[in-house]
């Protein structure tokens, strides 16, 4: 079975962290396989932007943007510092509906199968050759080592381009699917999530059997952050710790130096979403001056079996460019706060000692 914190629930005491471990340590097959990511940014791949990071059992899979006009590749290890190439997991064929711009994998396991989203560039129907960014799906009955065979896509559609899917499994099985409208056919990219079928192949009619709400898309975030610019939210990933929803996000353009990642935190998985007062919590460092790591996003979080989370986002050399966007990693710490309920940092943090547990304040 999947271990990834997509499918995680703790309780919130166990968020309380040490300078050492984030949660009191559990048995699993990959305990004694040491982590060697420590707090500080370190290289973990060379070209692998947009990454979707999983375990399963005793290994860790990475996907990416690896060849936008053929389909991904991956790469597996047992420790998250030394990797092995997979080779191609979902390659286009001719009877692809997308041909081109294949973006942002995302790796969930369901119904004993592995379940790949993306968004790729195809013909829209009945629009006189117009065409667009739509999500689809590929499934892998033989594992997260593929081969994902393409299954639907479009899988919906709203009109315009959407990218960058994201698909979270709450703990009593629902499926979400969280999805960009794209700035390529709206004013800025925003953020909207729908509920999926319980074969994750369409969309539900409803968002639950208490709920008859016809089940449209709904909104979640948008720039509107200081920091965030005014035209880009984008990139979700999001998880479950005790009864909160944190979505990690990127904001500004990825092309450029200041593309950073924020967090935000919610009751339910369509929220409404409380963006960080810290945000941006991954950003661009000067430190490394006289060629800066630069363009830090599109970030995904992965537990190993200790409860330690890590953080996986891609990044690029100013002198560089984004080229060649490569893929870094650090430990991530999650600690009650008294401001927004949980707190999300790159270091250990003391607890505070009076914790809030009402709903936070909207946050800019």
């Amino acid at each position: 079975m999947i271990s990834s914190i997509r499918h995680a629930s703790y309780p919130l005491y166990a968020l309380l962290i040490t300078a050492i471990s984030l949660l009191t340590p559990t048995t699993s097959l990959a305990a004694d396989i040491p982590i060697n990511l420590t707090d500080t940014r370190q290289l973990v791949l060379k070209a692998l932007p947009d990454p979707c990071v999983i375990r399963v059992a005793d290994t860790y899979y990475a996907y990416g943007t690896t060849d936008p006009g053929q389909g991904f590749q991956a790469y597996k290890s047992q420790n998250l510092t030394d990797w092995q190439s997979l080779g191609f997991v979902f390659k286009k064929t001719e009877s692809s509906w997308g041909q081109k711009h294949y973006w942002a994998p995302c790796v969930v396991q369901k119904n004993n199968k592995f379940y790949l989203f993306y968004s790729t560039f195809g013909p829209i129907n009945g629009t006189w050759g117009r065409a667009g960014h739509r999500i689809g799906v590929a499934i892998s009955e033989s594992g997260p080592q593929g081969p994902f065979i393409e299954q639907k896509i479009p899988l919906f559609g709203v009109g315009k381009s959407i990218i960058d899917a994201e698909v979270f499994i709450d703990n009593d099985g629902s499926a979400y699917l969280y999805y960009v409208l794209d700035i390529s056919e709206n004013k800025r990219s925003e953020i909207f999530v729908v509920k999926l079928s319980d074969d994750l192949l369409s969309i539900a009619d409803q968002w639950d059997q208490d709920d008859t709400t016809s089940n449209e898309p709904v909104w979640c975030a948008e720039p509107i952050g200081k920091w965030e610019g005014k035209q880009w939210n984008e990139g979700p990933n999001v998880f479950r710790v005790d009864k909160w929803y944190i979505m990690m996000y990127s904001a500004n353009g990825f092309f450029t130096p200041d593309y950073s990642v924020g967090y935000a935190i919610a009751p339910s998985p369509r929220g409404p979403w409380f963006k960080s007062p810290s945000n941006p919590i991954i950003k661009k460092d000067p430190s490394s001056a006289p060629n800066p790591i630069v363009g830090t996003g599109h970030s995904d979080v992965v537990q190993d079996p200790t409860g330690q989370y890590y953080i996986f986002y891609h990044a690029h050399s100013q002198d560089r460019g984004v080229k060649r966007r490569d893929l870094y990693a650090q430990k991530l710490y999650i600690q009650p706060d008294k401001d927004l309920i949980l707190k999300l940092t790159l270091t250990p943090q003391p607890a505070p000692h009076n914790q809030s547990t009402s709903t936070p304040p909207i946050k800019d």
